[in-house]
């Protein structure tokens, strides 16, 4: 199980959301780095948190949520995986955990 996962929320029917969702996805191929969840809007945890728009992608961990809102390919989301997952690292190395 990764430290990260990535989320999508998405709306079926939605052309944007297909993009980043399903076998051929923008996000597929980025299990080596995060635990990789689609949820969809009908879902009570989309309110729960908050998800208004569609498609939603978030990097969430143990200690933040990071809401993505860049380029919806594959390369671009696995390096802000990456920065956020530095960001982390840092956060635990400051607190000394």
């Amino acid at each position: 199980m990764a430290m990260q996962c990535l989320v999508v929320f998405y709306m079926n029917g939605c052309p944007h959301c297909a993009a980043v969702t399903g076998p051929n996805s923008a996000c597929r191929g980025l299990e080596d780095l995060v635990d990789l969840y689609e949820i969809e809007a009908s879902d009570p945890l989309t309110r729960a948190v908050g998800v208004t728009s569609f498609p939603t992608i978030m990097v969430v961990n143990p200690f933040f949520a990071f809401a993505y809102d860049g380029p919806r390919k594959r390369e671009a989301i696995r390096e802000y995986i990456l920065r956020k997952m530095a960001l982390t690292t840092d956060y635990l190395d400051s607190v000394g955990a």
